[in-house]
């Protein structure tokens, strides 16, 4: 943390950054996260303030997006989840017009993760199955976020007893991590696996999958 800010702070100081505005509020958006990360939340809720000032004086929608996503992280870490959730739905209205849809999908999964912890996991798989038949309609995120979101859906699944969904979707995320050597989020896919195991009553594959977790 502290290398990443010293870096940041080089770089903020560089008054050519100012010609390049979206790129300088990636750095202060990094910036509050890793303050927030740090427990220094007066120095990060300084930045998110900051940073949306700046972006409505200039009117950069870019850089606003940025800075709702910061002030959201900010909240989360905080537990304010629902004031959290609702600096995600500004960043969202911004995605929108902007037509960032790279950003589109992991937004979608962190509204989902918010909506599950406030109202419980049925509203949360509504807006998970907007996810993924969206999915079907516009070019996905790509198989780093997929692999990731797979598995937040499958607890969802698995929370409401929708087991066989639950396994689809499970395989289809543990094709993604091992076509893509993705060994660290091994370990989750295996508790995952092995909670659906011991719901659908098959111990005997449920200490299998979770025999793995170390592995």
């Amino acid at each position: 943390f502290d290398k990443a800010l010293s870096i940041i702070r080089n770089a903020i100081s560089n008054n050519q950054l100012n010609t390049l505005p979206d790129i300088k509020a990636e750095f202060q958006t990094l910036s509050s996260y890793i303050h927030t990360e740090q427990g220094l939340y007066d120095t990060s809720l300084e930045i998110c303030l900051n940073l949306i000032k700046e972006a409505e004086a200039s009117n950069n929608h870019y850089a606003l997006m940025r800075a709702y996503s910061a002030t959201s992280h900010f909240y989360l870490r905080l537990g304010a989840i629902e004031k959290a959730l609702e600096y995600c739905l500004k960043g969202l209205d911004i995605i929108l017009k902007l037509k960032k849809v790279q950003y589109l999908f992991p937004k979608i999964d962190e509204i989902a993760r918010m909506v599950h912890a406030l109202e419980g996991s049925r509203n949360a798989l509504e807006i998970y199955q907007y996810y993924l038949n969206l999915e079907k309609r516009i070019s996905g995120p790509g198989d780093y976020i997929e692999s990731v979101v797979y598995m937040n859906i499958a607890e969802i699944y698995i929370e409401e007893k929708k087991f066989k969904k639950a396994e689809g979707i499970l395989l289809k995320a543990m094709h993604l991590i091992t076509v893509n050597s993705y060994g660290f989020r091994k370990p989750r896919i295996h508790e995952i696996m092995g909670k659906l195991r011991l719901e659908m009553s098959d111990t005997l594959k449920a200490i299998e999958s979770l025999s793995l977790i170390h592995i």
